[in-house]
């Protein structure tokens, strides 16, 4: 019996058509966020996020994105033109950042703020900061909080060390993944450092440990 060559004339005529329809098909824009990791230096290991300084210490920003079609958010911006202004990342780890932001200027004008941001969101907390007016009979400010070793988990959770400057007491604080502060321990650490879910510090020689925040 003679075959009918309807089956291979439609195989033909598949094969024969789909290079046209890949030539026609437009390559997609694209994202915002896309270009914003083609064009700046990256500087989360997070595989989804982009996080990126851009501009100068005159005029710049600090913007977050996710990949590969999130919106991207501005999370620190500094605008002076005098090169008064400024800020950058102090640690990254998940979606999550510690931004520093300072401000000085000629007349003794000082400020400093260390903000958690979620970088999905753009939601911060501020965790450490002061600011005042600096004189000769004033030369750092009365009131606020300095910070020194830190550390910072995936989720969001850490610890940090801060320092009262009404006080001049250091305590070792522990944050959770929306920054809200609680005590640790009273006074300097030697060393800090997360293991797993735990944060575990050295204090006068003695190890120390605590669970991360939820």
């Amino acid at each position: 019996m003679r075959r009918s060559p309807l089956p291979w004339l439609l195989t033909l005529a598949v094969v024969a058509a789909t290079p046209l329809a890949t030539a026609d098909a437009k390559p997609r824009k694209k994202s915002a966020c896309q270009k914003l990791a083609a064009k700046h230096r990256d500087r989360s290991p997070h595989p989804r996020l982009v996080l990126a300084v851009r501009g100068d210490s005159d005029v710049g920003d600090i913007a977050a994105c996710v990949l590969p079609r999130g919106r991207v958010r501005r999370l620190a911006r500094w605008d002076d033109g005098l090169g008064r202004a400024g800020g950058g990342i102090v640690a990254t780890r998940g979606y999550h950042v510690l931004i520093s932001e300072s401000w000085r200027d000629q007349y003794g004008g000082t400020s400093e703020t260390l903000r958690h941001v979620d970088a999905r969101t753009r939601r911060s907390t501020t965790i450490a900061g002061y600011g005042c007016q600096l004189h000769y009979s004033q030369p750092g400010c009365p009131e606020g909080t300095t910070y020194g070793k830190l550390v910072l988990h995936r989720s969001g959770a850490g610890a940090i060390e801060l320092t009262d400057l009404a006080t001049g007491a250091t305590s070792l604080e522990s944050f959770d993944p929306r920054g809200a502060l609680a005590r640790l321990d009273a006074g300097p650490v030697d060393a800090l450092r997360i293991e797993v879910a735990e944060i575990v510090w050295v204090r006068a020689g003695l190890e120390r440990r605590a669970p991360l925040p939820q």
